[in-house]
Protein backbone atom coordinates (compact mmCIF):
# COMPACT_ATOMS: atom_id res chain seq x y z
CA UNK A 1 0.00 0.00 0.00
CA UNK A 2 1.26 3.40 -0.34
CA UNK A 3 0.85 6.10 2.27
CA UNK A 4 -0.42 9.35 1.85
CA UNK A 5 2.55 11.80 1.21
CA UNK A 6 2.81 16.00 1.24
CA UNK A 7 5.99 16.97 -0.92
CA UNK A 8 7.80 20.07 -0.59
CA UNK A 9 8.36 22.58 -3.18
CA UNK A 10 11.43 22.60 -5.93
CA UNK A 11 12.20 20.71 -8.63
CA UNK A 12 11.11 17.39 -9.31
CA UNK A 13 13.41 15.83 -12.13
CA UNK A 14 16.33 16.53 -14.31
CA UNK A 15 16.31 14.88 -17.89
CA UNK A 16 17.04 15.04 -21.44
CA UNK A 17 15.03 13.87 -24.35
CA UNK A 18 16.06 13.18 -27.86
CA UNK A 19 14.15 12.07 -31.00
CA UNK A 20 14.95 11.67 -35.09
CA UNK A 21 12.52 11.22 -38.08
CA UNK A 22 13.29 9.98 -41.18
CA UNK A 23 11.19 11.16 -44.52
CA UNK A 24 10.55 8.25 -46.85
CA UNK A 25 8.84 10.19 -49.43
CA UNK A 26 6.84 13.93 -49.38
CA UNK A 27 3.76 12.29 -47.59
CA UNK A 28 5.16 9.41 -45.23
CA UNK A 29 7.84 9.82 -42.27
CA UNK A 30 8.80 7.54 -39.16
CA UNK A 31 9.93 9.25 -35.97
CA UNK A 32 11.40 7.52 -32.95
CA UNK A 33 12.21 9.09 -29.53
CA UNK A 34 13.71 8.32 -26.20
CA UNK A 35 13.44 10.22 -22.99
CA UNK A 36 15.42 9.86 -19.50
CA UNK A 37 14.47 11.68 -16.84
CA UNK A 38 15.90 11.39 -12.81
CA UNK A 39 13.52 12.32 -10.34
CA UNK A 40 15.30 14.63 -7.34
CA UNK A 41 14.59 16.25 -4.28
CA UNK A 42 10.98 15.47 -3.04
CA UNK A 43 9.57 13.63 -5.68
CA UNK A 44 12.74 11.09 -5.81
CA UNK A 45 11.92 10.18 -1.78
CA UNK A 46 7.71 9.81 -2.32
CA UNK A 47 6.10 6.59 -1.98
CA UNK A 48 5.44 5.79 -5.76
CA UNK A 49 9.57 5.85 -6.65
CA UNK A 50 10.48 4.35 -3.49
CA UNK A 51 7.94 1.29 -3.23
CA UNK A 52 6.76 0.77 -6.83
CA UNK A 53 9.26 1.98 -8.98
CA UNK A 54 12.55 3.39 -9.32
CA UNK A 55 13.83 7.00 -9.50
CA UNK A 56 15.12 6.48 -12.62
CA UNK A 57 11.97 6.70 -15.37
CA UNK A 58 12.71 5.63 -19.32
CA UNK A 59 10.28 6.57 -22.07
CA UNK A 60 10.19 5.62 -25.78
CA UNK A 61 8.27 5.98 -28.62
CA UNK A 62 7.61 5.45 -32.27
CA UNK A 63 5.40 7.46 -34.61
CA UNK A 64 4.67 6.94 -38.30
CA UNK A 65 2.58 9.58 -39.73
CA UNK A 66 1.12 10.11 -43.44
CA UNK A 67 0.34 14.05 -44.64
CA UNK A 68 -1.65 15.22 -47.70
CA UNK A 69 -2.85 18.12 -49.05
CA UNK A 70 -6.39 19.73 -49.25
CA UNK A 71 -6.36 22.14 -51.96
CA UNK A 72 -8.78 24.94 -51.38
CA UNK A 73 -7.38 25.50 -47.26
Amino acid sequence: MVTPYDPSAGAKSVGVTGSVTYKWSEEWSTSIYGKYIHLVGAAAVSPIPTKLGSANQFTCGLSIAYSFNWSGF
